[in-house]
């Protein structure tokens, strides 16, 4: 069975940014501006190239800790190759 989510109401706002990952698996923890509520919010991250161009091996993904912050995954981050790049968005509603 799956869940939908709604979020009913108009746009409260939208955070974007740009990070860099970690090379390995390790959090990556940043600071955003104090959304409302975790109910009425949600996270969209992209990941890609690395720092020096080329395709970074790459499973990153971001979620919300806390009302300030956003944490970055790369799970198949090893130490080695390129850090991804992921670009993210924080996205609230009413």
């Amino acid at each position: 069975m799956s869940t939908l989510l709604q979020f009913g109401g108009s746009m409260r706002g939208v955070q974007r940014g740009q990070t860099t990952a970690n090379y390995s698996n390790a959090a990556l923890d940043v600071t955003i501006t104090a959304v409302t509520t975790l109910t009425k919010t949600f996270v969209v991250a992209n990941s890609g190239m690395g720092l020096s161009g080329v395709d970074a091996p790459t499973q990153a993904h971001a979620y919300l800790t806390s009302t300030t912050n956003l944490r970055i995954v790369n799970t198949k981050g090893d130490g080695s190759g390129s850090a991804p790049i992921v670009a993210w968005e924080v996205v609230e509603f009413y």
